[in-house]
């Protein structure tokens, strides 16, 4: 789906890749990029693109990506390559490592076990020349960390977030990181959170 408004929404044509959830979705050299995801057999790592997702083809750029099959990973532009962060299968599966791909063929593992520990559901967005991965699912459970890195490989543990979220909503702008919603952990349920924050710095 598309809007200029926020308020009249076209559907596209449905993509030519499989059905799935928590997918990473990027826009990168002027186009539309999906990369993995999850369904409820099968965990993905192909890669597809298109120029145009109300009209245009899917292309597919790789089936099996060298990362390992995943959902729910960050996933960004960064110095002119595409990135991605953790991801998981199941709730108990969690990856920790970085990946990077200037083509979104050809990926290179920037790091195989990162700093942070693994982790599902963690947004990651880049602000003053910096990564930010932001909280997530991790096997503690939802977390508070902010980790950055300036080339992807060496990672740093920041302030945490004034709350422990996974699914957050992040955009990264000229006067900060702003998330909203996301999923926070009510006893041994996970719940959905309405919060609305800018952070500034980190």
């Amino acid at each position: 789906w598309a809007t200029r408004d926020g308020r009249a929404w076209r559907r596209g044509r449905d993509g030519d890749f499989s059905s799935r959830a928590k997918i990473g979705l990027v826009t990168f050299r002027g186009e539309f990029w999906v990369v993995g995801g999850l369904d409820p057999s099968v965990a993905y790592n192909d890669v597809w693109r298109t120029p145009d997702p109300l009209k245009g083809k899917w292309i597919e750029v790789v089936r099996n990506a060298a990362f390992a099959p995943r959902g729910a990973m960050g996933i960004t532009v960064f110095q002119g390559r595409l990135w991605i962060a953790g991801g998981g299968v199941t709730y108990s599966d969690y990856f920790q490592d970085v990946w990077s791909s200037s083509d979104g063929k050809v990926w290179t593992l920037a790091v195989a076990d990162a700093a942070f520990s693994g982790r599902s559901l963690a947004p990651l967005v880049v602000f003053q020349s910096q990564l930010y991965l932001l909280g997530g699912l991790t096997l503690d459970g939802v977390t508070a960390e902010v980790w950055t890195s300036s080339d992807g490989v060496n990672w740093t543990q920041g302030p945490r977030l004034p709350v422990a979220a996974g699914e957050l909503g992040a955009v990264a702008m000229s006067k900060g990181i702003f998330i909203a919603a996301g999923t926070g952990l009510e006893g041994e349920d996970l719940v959905p959170l309405r919060i609305s924050l800018a952070l500034i710095s980190v």
